[in-house]
């Protein structure tokens, strides 16, 4: 899992939400990794506390975390939201609540509150996705420019090789 030394925030820029001064936190390769995938964002209360956390594969987690509690486990919120940008949602939330942070993902605040932060971080994942998303074709698109420079130069080197009366023109 990424770990994030301070949370991008949001800016308006032409009507349209974008991240001031934008970096993936995973390298550029890994996109097509996350591309199309879901993963999970979600806010379980048990005996008074909220617990934030991400999961691919929410039922299995909620199993886990509901086996290692004495106390009944109730479902807050659960959202869907794009791979590449569920850690990043996970981490906003964590920051946006850090004040009543008790333990780890545990955290002390009324379950309406974590239920409507999560509609804020489901956006949040979707701008974070299609900025990796754009952040990855423009690297790939840098990445290729020196070698197809090169292959068009060899194709050109080819071209005055049959046609060497190309060159003088």
């Amino acid at each position: 899992m990424p770990e994030f030394r301070s949370i991008p925030e949001l800016i308006r820029v032409n009507g349209t939400f974008v991240f001031d001064q934008f970096e993936p936190s995973q390298p550029a390769f890994s996109y097509n990794e996350y591309r199309g995938k879901k993963g999970s964002i979600y806010a379980l209360q048990c005996e008074g506390f909220v617990k934030i956390g991400m999961s691919k594969n929410f039922a299995s987690r909620f199993k886990q975390i509901d086996a290692g509690v004495p106390f009944d486990v109730k479902k807050i919120a659960m959202r869907s939201v794009p791979l590449a940008g569920m850690a990043y949602a996970e981490a906003w939330l964590h920051h946006k609540f850090k004040e009543n942070r008790v333990k780890g993902e545990w955290f002390s605040i009324p379950p309406g509150e974590a239920l409507s932060a999560m509609a804020l971080a489901v956006r949040r994942a979707e701008i974070y996705d299609k900025h990796c998303r754009d952040w990855h074709e423009a690297d790939r698109v840098r990445r290729l420019a020196p070698a197809r420079q090169e292959k068009l130069k060899k194709e050109y080197d080819r071209f005055l090789e049959a046609y060497p009366q190309a060159a003088e023109l």
